[in-house]
């Protein structure tokens, strides 16, 4: 099984309250006009199901373990093939979804966030996420992939360009808690020599070969060194949450 096809990893979403950290800021930025709202990736329903009863919600997810605890309506598909009929929701809802697709399924998920949508999009992700900081060593197949199953990194701009001339972005904020970047160079250096990467989770799973036995990451004297010089280069950090709400032109 893949990653979200993981009930015990749903049953234990957000440990650390993050998503709910993010309810009253996403709620006071839905638009005055807005009575239906169709949640793509919605998961297990930490924000689907939090939405104010006023709004008439349905969540759409492709793991039907995840949907298991989602409490609204709910639609069992990908997001890049949603059964539902044009402009039929006042705006789509999208948190931390599209960062995940391969390039195909995420523009053709674009393309149906915009054929459903009446009036808004309104799309949270990563805030320009450094991907390589998050790789995981395989070493089973060899593979290195993100830990988190990340494909894409994402700022306004380029979500602008993914959107297109339809819509247009009426504002964007990010929020969370501060991250740093790691160096470049020092991080190419940390993988390629001293052969250290991201460390794994209890429900990480390599999407090459679905092995999920990774043991414990152990540092050596090279990569102490580049942590190290990492840590003295100046380096601005960035809130990790970005979140963009578009309008129908």
């Amino acid at each position: 099984k893949s990653l979200f096809e993981n009930k015990e990893l749903w049953d234990n979403y957000d440990k650390g309250g993050e998503i709910k950290k993010k309810l009253p800021f996403i709620f006071s930025k839905i638009p005055y006009d807005v009575q239906s709202i169709l949640d793509v990736g919605c998961g297990n329903g930490e924000i689907t199901n939090n939405f104010p009863e006023k709004y008439e919600v349905t969540g759409v997810d492709n793991s039907k373990e995840a949907l298991e605890f989602v409490t609204k309506e709910k639609i069992l598909c990908s997001a890049d093939s949603i059964k539902v009929e044009d402009r039929s929701y006042d705006m789509v809802f999208s948190s931390e979804l599209i960062e995940h697709l391969p390039s195909d399924i995420m523009r053709g998920s674009m393309m149906e966030f915009k054929r459903i949508a009446r009036k808004y999009l309104f799309i949270s992700v990563p805030n320009d996420e450094q991907l390589e900081k998050c790789l995981v060593f395989c070493p089973n197949c060899k593979t290195k992939f993100h830990a988190y199953g990340h494909l894409h990194a994402f700022t306004p701009k380029y979500l602008k360009e993914l959107v297109g001339d339809d819509f247009v972005l009426i504002w964007h904020d990010t929020l969370g808690k501060k991250v740093k970047r790691y160096n470049d160079l020092l991080l190419k250096l940390r993988h390629r020599i001293a052969k250290i990467y991201f460390a794994p989770n209890e429900y990480t799973v390599c999407p090459n070969c679905n092995h999920k036995s990774f043991d414990p990451i152990k540092g050596n004297m090279l990569s102490k060194l580049f942590n190290g010089l990492n840590l003295i280069i100046p380096k601005k950090a960035k809130k990790y949450w970005l979140m963009v709400l578009f309008e129908r032109k």
